[in-house]
């Protein structure tokens, strides 16, 4: 995806999705065994020269030349959301997104990076921004505008082609495989508006996840935030074609709380054993972030190729945040709690083997 047309003419529609029932069994299903942990490569990190200073919610960096720093800002000691530095002498391209409630003022920003543009959703003011990043001139931070106002909340977001595609907050599928026969996967229509149909489930903290798109192959990844199972879709978006569980899977379990007007609240009972974290993509690879509680102090990240082939596993010492790919696809960049007892956030670049 080089770059998202705007907005407003973009026709989106509702992408036709089948049950996730009847989708599974059709499905080739693949187990990650645990030996892939043990056997991961060892990687060494170079520590890049940005500073925190302890405000950053997320830190992308894009095309090997611009950090894209995402702050929780508040207003009085950061004042803007938005932070862009050049890599290259690390001096401050400019900021924008400036924090409050008024018009022009944004909250807190969700993100995802994608080809050449960064969208961003705030999740209190429900507007989507789309920003398309240019190392050599600072007018395009200047113009920044909301792209669109929403009545939903998206969980997790990316570009696809010249549409968005979000995770579905409605969506609800329970241990034993039974579906609310929502979509996991959906798109607003051209207003912007949702278009999923209604159900009695709501679910809070059930299908956070990461998304990764390649419009050209027609290939999307689903990878859990609430299990160790990722899910490739093709084409149409209609099915999985490859379900990849492992290592160490187990089944969410479930609370259900009954509230107002029928509608139940699906909440997850507890932590999973092992789960994705985040996820970066290019034309030839995919990069997922793992996390297993037997491993505190530091993750993993599987490499797929967009057939969902396992190309490799690696073992950074250091708990992922973010990632971002090099432009050459050589290398990932991460931002990053480090490992042990050192708590304190860094971006590093990895050079993948």
């Amino acid at each position: 995806m080089k770059t998202l047309k705007p907005i407003f003419s973009i026709l989106l529609s509702l992408i036709p999705f089948c049950a996730a029932v009847s989708c599974r069994a059709q499905a080739v299903s693949d187990v990650l065994e645990n030996d892939l942990l043990e056997n991961a490569v060892r990687l060494s990190p170079r520590a890049l020269e940005y500073v925190p200073d302890g405000s950053e919610s997320s830190v992308y960096v894009w095309r090997d030349s611009l950090a894209i720093v995402l702050n929780t800002a508040d207003g009085k000691e950061c004042m803007n959301i938005l932070e862009v530095f050049r890599i290259q002498d690390w001096s401050i391209l400019g900021t924008a997104l400036p924090y409050g409630s008024g018009a022009g003022e944004f909250f807190y920003m969700q993100s995802a990076l994608g080809g050449d543009s960064l969208i961003l959703f705030d999740i209190v003011k429900k507007q989507f921004v789309v920003l398309d990043p240019d190392a050599r001139r600072k007018d395009w931070l200047e113009d920044i505008r909301p792209t669109a106002a929403v009545s939903y909340v998206a969980q997790a977001f990316i570009g696809y082609d010249d549409r968005v595609l979000m995770l579905n907050p409605r969506y609800f599928e329970d241990s034993s495989g039974h579906s609310n026969r929502q979509p996991r996967l959906a798109v607003t229509d051209t207003s912007w508006q949702w278009t999923v149909p209604e159900t009695e489930y709501f679910s809070t903290n059930v299908t956070q996840g990461s998304l990764a798109a390649d419009a050209a192959r027609g290939r999307v990844f689903f990878f859990d935030g609430n299990s160790s199972m990722a899910e490739l879709y093709d084409g149409d978006l209609s099915r999985p074609v490859r379900i990849m569980t492992g290592p160490d899977f187990s089944a969410p379990e479930y609370v259900f709380v009954p509230g107002n007007e029928g509608v139940v609240s699906v909440y997850r009972k507890a932590d999973p054993a092992a789960r994705y974290t985040c996820a970066a993509s290019d034309g030839s690879q995919v990069l997922a972030a793992y996390r297993h509680v037997d491993s505190p102090d530091y993750d993993y990240v599987f490499r797929f190729d967009w057939d969902g082939n396992l190309l490799g596993t690696y073992r950074l010492d250091c708990r992922v945040r973010t990632l971002s790919l090099s432009a050459d696809g050589k290398s990932v960049y991460v931002w990053a709690d480090a490992g042990g007892d050192c708590a304190a956030a860094r971006l590093y670049r990895y050079d993948l083997l």
